[in-house]
């Protein structure tokens, strides 16, 4: 049985000696958004970029970024996870295009 701690639970088809897929994007999305001690990263613009810096630089694990959203709505987390990044970065997703000169 898992002790409670700081991550939010952790699926039961995790708790073997193997992650898969599926455990190691959530592992990335705890750690980088949804632990109270997250893992500080540059991205600040999109939700699926902090988990992407996350695997890449700090688990050396090249991902596409619609794969990351792909494996997080399969498990049921995709959602909470954007409501978390809009909460703590509320104008990240709010992108302006530049002027055009005339």
């Amino acid at each position: 049985m898992l002790e409670e701690g700081p991550f939010p639970s952790v699926p039961s088809q995790w708790s073997g000696d193997s992650l898969g897929t599926e455990g190691l994007v959530y592992m990335a999305a705890c750690h980088s958004l949804l632990s109270d001690d997250r893992i500080p990263t540059r991205g600040r613009k999109f939700p699926e970029s902090l988990i992407n810096l996350v695997l890449t630089e700090r688990y050396r694990i090249d991902v596409d970024k619609k794969e990351v959203i792909a494996v997080l709505r399969s498990i049921g987390r995709w959602a909470e996870y954007r409501e978390t990044f809009e909460k703590l970065f509320p104008k990240a997703m709010h992108i302006t295009k530049p002027n055009k000169r005339k």
